[in-house]
Formats: C-alpha cells, sequence, structure tokens
C-alpha cells in the first residue's frame, strides 16, 4: 500500500507541472467575423490559421462567419483563406490576451 501512496505522489509531481505548463501556452484569445468585402456578407467556412514559426492552430468561421481561435499570448502571424478570394496576411498583437477582428475578404479577380 505504501508503495501505491509512493508511486502515485511520485506520478502526480510529474503530470501537472506539464499539465499547467500546456494551460499557459493557451492563454489568449483570437475571434473575429469574416464578411464579404462587396457585399458585408458573412462568410461561412473559411479558414483561419494563426500561427507562430514553431507552431499553428488552424480554425474556420461557422455558418455565420464568426470564429475564435484559443492560442498563446503573443505576436501572431495570421493568414485567412477561402476558394475562390484573396488569401489575407497579417499580424495580431495578442499580448493583451484577447482580440476581436472583423476581416473582410475580396473576390479574386477575374481573368
Amino acid at each position: 500500500m505504501r508503495l501505491f501512496v509512493l508511486l502515485l505522489v511520485v506520478s502526480t509531481l510529474f503530470v501537472l507541472p506539464r499539465a499547467s505548463a500546456q494551460n499557459a501556452r493557451h492563454d489568449a484569445f483570437f475571434r473575429g467575423t469574416v464578411v464579404d468585402a462587396e457585399t458585408s456578407e458573412p462568410i461561412p467556412f473559411v479558414t483561419i490559421v494563426p500561427h507562430r514559426p514553431d507552431d499553428s492552430w488552424p480554425g474556420a468561421t461557422d455558418f455565420d462567419g464568426n470564429f475564435f481561435i484559443r492560442c498563446p499570448k503573443n505576436w501572431l502571424f495570421v493568414e485567412v483563406s477561402m476558394r475562390g478570394d484573396q488569401t489575407q496576411r497579417f499580424v495580431v498583437d495578442l499580448t493583451s490576451g484577447y482580440v476581436d477582428i472583423p476581416i473582410a475578404l475580396k473576390p479574386l479577380a477575374e481573368r
């Protein structure tokens, strides 16, 4: 019984720091709405990819064009894309922990 308790305590010491490090890693929120630049209508299922050189946290808009992504509290490079529309890239400052940004996608130029 003592061996079991000892193993339980030791395993807890290794698991807790790892879990808290993962929670600290994702301590900012990035949300917004993607709309068509010409009609201002929300665009569903747009790919949103906030990333840093070492990681990325992809997401997509819902049926109403809204998205909500939990990611690290840091500066992020964000790429917004949808087939048939221009891909937009920009930098977001998440040092405050929360950013709400409207995004207007423009259609690709006709060839």
